[in-house]
């Protein structure tokens, strides 16, 4: 199935975690929604519209916690990057100051 160029990018963007503002967010569950709806009719099934939207609201927090660990992971990441240079400028300092006290 191909999706709009649109609606690809928002998937996309969302199934990576990133952040989506509320009218993009808004779209994409508009179109989620109409999918859903096709897919109903398709296989001729109605499920219990609460059930559809317990799911549906599931899903959505689910996402949105995926998004917040992707950002707390993506933000240790940047921790540790900062970190492991700083302990490379100490070893290098640490080297040169023990070279210094050999001469």
């Amino acid at each position: 199935m191909m999706l709009p160029p649109p609606i690809a990018d928002l998937h996309d963007r969302f199934s990576r975690g990133e952040p989506l503002s509320d009218d993009d967010q808004a779209i994409l569950n508009t179109w989620y929604a109409e999918q859903d709806q096709a897919e109903q009719e398709l296989f001729g099934r109605q499920p219990a519209d609460d059930t559809i939207q317990t799911i549906h609201q599931q899903i959505v927090e689910a996402a949105q916690h995926l998004v917040q660990i992707t950002q707390q992971i993506t933000a240790t990441i940047a921790t540790n990057d900062a970190i492991r240079k700083e302990i490379a400028i100490l070893h290098t300092r640490l080297a040169q100051h023990v070279s210094g006290r050999a001469a």
